[in-house]
């Protein structure tokens, strides 16, 4: 087989397994983290038919810009409904941008001799990699700010030397774009990403000219147009689209009012999101710190990129672990570039060793389950479904790697076909079988049946903000009314006729005893026996008495 072939066939095997493992389940679980604002919001969005004032429970809600929510609108109306899977669609449409635009980098930045051999291991490597997939299958807006900041400098890199009109308004679009789904991040990040190379021999002289300066401010003039269009976008408004641009980026980085992490934040979550790949990355950057990396674009530019890109998120007070996402393609493509110089090093064996404790772990969990398990929750966790899903998984990368002591595949492949099968059995098996066990969801369905039943009922929430979570499952029309003391609730429950509801959460019913109707709620969150006892996070719904 020709090399050309070769390569056709390993592109053709890593798209398909890009599409399997991004693609296959997205839709089987319920929100996790902040997915149900995105979900909220669009829901609202699609119901009211205002696609320039995104809101949440009917309040505006600016804190994200505007296209990461038009995305998974256009896909509901694409596929005639909103769901988990729309809700995640544009973020795998992201990550798969992503894989090509880091491939199409490392085939630029490395020799020119082992550059398509960098590009695909490079790829193999972020495909794998625990923070790549968990972001590219979750419904917000972080992985479009990752696809734009990494395709934006691939851009680059691919006409950095006859750069025209037309290459600088691309990228400047790209810019724009990212800039829209998720904040300034995606136009400061590529911009400090390039700052290496275009100091570099001056090169920054060959862009002061007339086009990239008309390319520039027509990107900015589409950027700033959503804001131009919405009745709440200017700056002058506190609330409005540009303010919160502003509050959100600018403000939160130098003065944080939340997320403020401690300063090692990211000396934590980068390796957390490399696995398992983390100590190929260790010793990658050990090998380019020392100079064995002979590669130039290597020690001048990738290098001093990862330091400003690591200084500029450590620097900012509010920190949260997923903000370093942006550094993963280059992570990768300084391990893959590693990897074509050392392919059976010491870091390399102790990975296939880390690999093959975790499917041991797998393997044996039936029996480790049953014998750490306490008594009290024994009866509770789900050791049968859970526990057993994973022996296929265990067993299946165990197989794998031994086909590298057979000498059938390398020991690299190996363990990429490996990492490949553990994020399969976890998002595909695992996680949907944990979603089972979070309660959230499935209290929000019981009222949404509740509310159809006795659609004339009013209902209200105490004290708390209802999460998106429960408007969006539990069908609820906005605005949901927010009573803030126990005499509001008995204002409510004196008004008019037909019943009146209230939602309350654990924490706060002991205030509402007086107003509340019957022993027992029409409604209650389940209680897991390895939850806190207290129920201080769990809802119920209560119908109030009139007294």
């Amino acid at each position: 087989m020709t090399t050309d072939a070769r390569l056709s066939r390993d592109s053709l095997l890593f798209w398909g397994a890009a599409l399997i493992l991004l693609f296959v389940q997205l839709g089987a679980t319920g929100p996790w983290q902040s997915e149900d604002r995105w979900l909220e919001i669009v829901r609202e969005m699609l119901a009211s038919g205002d696609y320039l004032q995104p809101r949440l429970n009917g309040e505006l809600y600016f804190d994200k810009p505007l296209l990461s929510y038009w995305l998974i609108a256009a896909l509901s109306h694409l596929t005639g409904s909103l769901s988990e899977w729309t809700l995640r669609a544009p973020s795998v449409i992201a990550g798969l941008i992503t894989l090509w635009a880091t491939r199409d980098l490392a085939g630029r930045v490395a020799d020119r001799q082992f550059a398509p051999q960098v590009a695909l291991l490079s790829g193999w490597l972020l495909l794998t990699s625990f923070g790549f997939l968990q972001w590219a299958r979750m419904g917000e807006a972080d992985m479009e700010n990752l696809a734009a900041c990494t395709l934006a400098v691939a851009w680059y890199w691919r006409c950095r030397d006859r750069m025209r009109g037309r290459d600088y308004l691309a990228f400047y679009l790209i810019l724009a774009v990212g800039a829209q789904c998720k904040g300034l991040t995606a136009i400061i990040v590529p911009m400090l990403a390039l700052l290496p190379d275009i100091l570099r021999e001056r090169r920054w002289r060959t862009h002061l000219n007339l086009p990239h300066l008309l390319a520039a401010g027509l990107a900015a003039v589409l950027y700033l147009l959503p804001f131009a269009l919405s009745p709440r976008g200017s700056m002058a408004d506190s609330h409005g689209g540009l303010a919160l641009v502003l509050r959100e980026n600018i403000v939160r980085y130098v003065a944080p009012f939340d997320h403020t992490g401690p300063l090692y934040t990211y000396l934590i979550a980068l390796p957390q999101y490399l696995l398992p790949w983390s100590l190929l990355f260790c010793a990658a950057l050990a090998a380019a710190l020392s100079g064995r990396l002979a590669e130039p674009n290597i020690r001048r530019w990738l290098l001093p990129t990862l330091a400003l890109l690591f200084a500029f998120f450590t620097l900012s007070g509010s920190r949260r672990n997923y903000y370093i996402l942006p550094l993963l393609p280059y992570c990768a493509l300084l391990i893959g570039v590693w990897l074509q110089q050392y392919r059976s090093g010491l870091a390399l064996r102790l990975s296939a060793s880390l690999l093959a404790i975790v499917a041991l772990t797998l393997l044996l969990a039936p029996l480790l389950w049953s014998l750490g398990a306490a008594e009290t929750y024994r009866a509770a966790l789900p050791p049968l479904t859970l526990a057993l899903c994973t022996m296929p998984v265990g067993w299946g990368i165990l197989e794998t790697l031994a086909l590298s002591h057979q000498g059938r595949v390398t020991l690299l492949s190996a363990c990429i076909a490996a990492a490949a099968l553990l994020f399969a059995g976890f998002f595909f098996m695992q996680q949907p079988l944990l979603d089972d066990y979070r309660s959230e969801v499935a209290f929000a369905r019981q009222l949404a049946a509740l509310r159809r039943a006795q659609p004339e009922a009013a209902l209200a929430i105490y004290r708390d903000k209802p999460v998106g979570r429960l408007l969006y499952y539990g069908q609820l029309t906005p605005p949901v009314p927010i009573l803030r003391d126990p005499a509001a609730v008995a204002a409510l429950a004196h008004s008019g006729d037909g019943e009146k509801w209230l939602l309350v959460y654990g924490r706060n019913e002991a205030e509402l005893a007086a107003t509340l109707a019957d022993a027992a709620p029409l409604a209650d969150e389940r209680q897991f026996p390895w939850e806190a006892p207290d129920r201080r996070d769990k809802l119920r719904l209560w119908r109030l008495a009139a007294r």
